[in-house]
């Protein structure tokens, strides 16, 4: 159905789908590849990592209280930078998309602003302020 309706819509508004090559282009595979293959790997990893997660059971009572204590603190550790590398992609990628290399920014100027915006979060909040003080 998809297929139909890209067919339909470049018959219509002569988007050049019909005109694209079917041979596939391997030097812009190798370079997508070259982009994307380091953080798929990464993230395979890290769902490897968690999957161990299920050998606590085996566990005894101490280490298996213990266990999701430590889980929680390392996902804090690991998500907060996370976040941030993600908000630095949004902010310069569309710039390079678009071949403005000078509208983009350097990385870290966004990485500054996304930790800023993050301090400033309600939740960033409330973790870093006592109860005596909001």
């Amino acid at each position: 159905m998809l297929i139909g309706y890209a067919l339909y819509y470049d018959r219509h508004q002569n988007s050049g789908l019909r005109q694209t090559p079917l041979k596939p282009d391997f030097d812009r595979v190798r370079r997508l590849l070259g982009l994307g293959l380091p953080a798929a790997l990464q993230l395979s990893l890290e769902v490897g990592v968690w999957a161990t997660a299920a050998l606590a059971g085996r566990l005894g009572p101490v280490s298996a209280a213990s266990h999701p204590i430590a889980l929680v603190t390392v996902s804090f550790t690991y998500m907060v930078p996370l976040g941030i590398s993600s908000a630095v992609a949004v902010g310069v990628g569309p710039a390079l998309g678009r071949g403005d290399a000078g509208g983009a920014g350097t990385p870290d100027s966004h990485g500054w602003r996304a930790q800023v915006a993050e301090n400033q979060h309600p939740v960033a909040k409330g973790v870093n302020e006592s109860p005596g003080r909001r």
